[in-house]
């Protein structure tokens, strides 16, 4: 799990220095960087591109809500 982590850390961490300047600030509730949002966008680009490779979307979606509660 520990290698999984740091990959996902390692990319999540080099899409946002290549996104380009968001106008309509929002923050993304899994990495908490800065994007520009559309209505009802909960995660940025980087981190939608890694949850749609995600198998069980129902299971994670609740453990990221879980997580996000504690967080904010």
């Amino acid at each position: 799990m520990n290698g999984f982590t740091g990959t996902i850390s390692t990319i999540l961490s080099t899409a946002n220095k290549i996104q380009a300047p968001a106008i309509n600030r929002a923050r993304c509730f899994l990495c908490a960087s800065a994007y520009n949002a559309k209505e009802g966008e909960k995660y940025c680009f980087s981190c939608t591109s890694i949850l749609d490779q995600v198998g069980d979307k129902i299971l994670l979606e609740q453990l990221l809500n879980s997580m996000c509660m504690v967080i904010y």
